[in-house]
């Protein structure tokens, strides 16, 4: 199962990749600081990394993606395949008790250095070009918890919009 959350650079976007495949329990990225961040992060603001092999494709060493990472490892949950889309957002250095602080920008766009999460809803089927007119949703958060509870927000709010047939008034 593969999941991906963008995250912002300098000069563009990217996306934070976390594959599951069946195996013992662990987490592998780029660094063992890194994998030890997004587990104690994970553990502290109360979310379990669920068992098989989870391998984390980061764009660079920068505590920036910590975010992005952790939630990549939950969104390859099979319990949240209802959540994985394009477009989840995010981005933040994450502290060891679940916080999550500024990272170190600026970013392309303009957008600020955060922490935050959100929500890329066009263009829906890749990454925006920094030419596009691109709707974007970014709320402004300080744990991984509301991290998460903005992605969910942000699915059941697209259910309503998206899916609810129009109603005509006679």
């Amino acid at each position: 199962m593969r999941a991906a959350v963008v995250s912002p650079t300098e000069r563009r976007l990217v996306e934070v990749v976390a594959s599951r495949s069946p195996g013992p329990p662990s987490l592998v990225a780029d660094s063992k600081e890194r994998v030890q961040r997004v587990r104690a992060a994970l553990t502290n603001g109360g979310f379990s990394i669920a068992l098989g092999r989870i391998e984390v494709s980061v764009p660079d060493a920068s505590p920036s993606y910590d975010l992005a990472v952790a939630l990549a490892v939950l969104l390859s949950d099979p319990a949240h395949k209802h959540l994985r889309r394009f477009g989840w957002l995010a981005w933040g250095v994450l502290g060891l008790n679940g916080s999550v602080r500024r990272g170190e920008g600026p970013f392309v766009g303009g957008l600020h250095s955060g922490p935050a999460a959100g929500r890329i809803w066009r263009p829906d089927d890749r990454l925006p070009d920094p030419d596009d007119d691109a709707v974007i949703s970014i709320v402004d958060i300080e744990t991984i918890s509301q991290a998460w509870d903005v992605f969910t927000s942000f699915a059941s709010m697209e259910q309503v919009i998206f899916e609810e047939e129009p109603r005509m008034h006679t």
